[in-house]
């Protein structure tokens, strides 16, 4: 597991990143010139059959150039506010490069990749126009999506987390809380971004935030502060049901959350790890913080990133410390979402229902192995 977290931590250089999001850009637009000789239409999915191929991603990238544009006009006052504006940049670039057919990964629907960057975009905007303008939106009036810049823990500076707020909430009434923590170079609106989570939000009726956590840093001491910062600060604008707040983790995020839960366990009352689980140099604060924590894990048996025997030797640990977590292992699965849905979702709601394993899992796990070390 220490070799894959370590490949999941390896930061992506700001200048690979606007390059490989400037090649596919230029990639991009060629094939939508060659497509067809009449002007691109923008808007809605394709219709089947279609003679010549819409442009789905024209009105979001003209979208997306405003928001770019605002940026560059206040770059130096959205930099002192966050620090954080060249990598808002850089973040424009590769959302944009993604507002093509030609970037459609083969797995997604288009309507589910169209609903993905309408929502990605929607949240780039808002942001741009919070910091630029050096007022954030207030949290208590969300109803839906937005990425609003918070204070970052005790540095003053500004940082965006993602929400997403039931349309049926009302004051003073008690809502689950979700605290969703990204993968590495995956931003925190393109998580909340993901039809995935915000099916799973809008089916159990909770708030649902994702903070921007350090970026790739999220398991820092810095980013702890900040998600605990951004906890507290959802919590004074909504009425939060304590018996319901959890921390999921995707990936990266997923060994973020056994770190981040261990400096203040009481604040959460499980945890999910997805495609992901502990590293194993954090044995001795796991065992010793979160005893009596639910735990749910989703691994897929293909998965390169994260490969599986690590994760079933983390279960085979916890088990062996009295911890026992809900274990669903998802057949051929890679380290693609698509594959694990059903499984997520079943997680999802076993955690909402409070469902625990004794000393047992739903998925037998074949010839244990040695549990890791607890040496860090």
């Amino acid at each position: 597991m220490r070799e894959s977290v370590t490949k999941m931590n390896l930061r992506t250089r700001h200048g690979r990143v606007i390059a490989a999001a400037v090649v596919a850009l230029a990639a991009a637009l060629a094939l939508a010139a060659n497509a067809s000789t009449t002007p691109p239409a923008s808007g809605g999915i394709p219709a089947p059959g279609s003679s010549a191929p819409k442009d789905d991603g024209a009105s979001l990238r003209a979208d997306i150039e405003s928001a770019r544009t605002r940026l560059i006009a206040e770059y130096k006052s959205i930099d002192i506010r966050s620090g954080l504006a060249d990598e808002l940049e850089s973040r424009i670039d590769v959302d944009e490069s993604n507002l093509f057919e030609a970037s459609k990964p083969a797995a997604d629907t288009p309507a589910d990749f169209w609903d993905r960057n309408t929502a990605v975009v929607a949240f780039d905007r808002s942001l741009i126009d919070q910091f630029a303008a050096g007022k954030s939106h207030a949290l208590a009036d969300v109803r839906g999506l937005d990425d609003i810049p918070l204070p970052a823990g005790t540095s003053g500076m500004l940082a965006p987390c993602a929400i997403d707020v039931p349309t049926s909430y009302a004051t003073g009434k008690p809502m689950a809380l979700v605290v969703l923590l990204h993968p590495e170079s995956t931003s925190e609106s393109t998580e909340l971004a993901e039809p995935l989570f915000r099916m799973l939000a809008d089916e159990s009726g909770a708030i649902v935030i994702a903070p921007y956590a350090r970026g790739d840093e999220e398991r820092s001491r810095n980013a702890v502060d900040d998600v605990y910062a951004d906890v507290a600060a959802v919590e004074s604008a909504f009425t939060i049901d304590r018996r319901h707040v959890y921390l999921v983790g995707d990936s990266l995020g997923g060994v973020a959350a056994f770190e981040i839960a261990a400096w203040r366990p009481d604040q959460w009352n499980a945890l999910l790890a997805i495609r992901s689980t502990m590293d194993s140099s954090d044995t001795n604060r796991v065992s010793t913080t979160l005893g009596g924590k639910a735990i749910y894990i989703v691994a897929g048996t293909a998965d390169d990133t994260v490969p599986v025997d690590g994760v079933r030797r983390s279960v085979t640990w916890f088990r062996s410390v009295g911890l026992a977590p809900m274990y669903y292992e998802v057949p051929n699965a890679t380290h693609d979402l698509g594959p694990m849905t059903t499984s997520i979702r079943q997680a999802w709601n076993d955690m909402f229902a409070g469902k625990r394993a004794v000393m047992a899992s739903p998925v037998q796990i074949p010839t244990p192995t040695p549990p890791p070390s607890g040496h860090p």
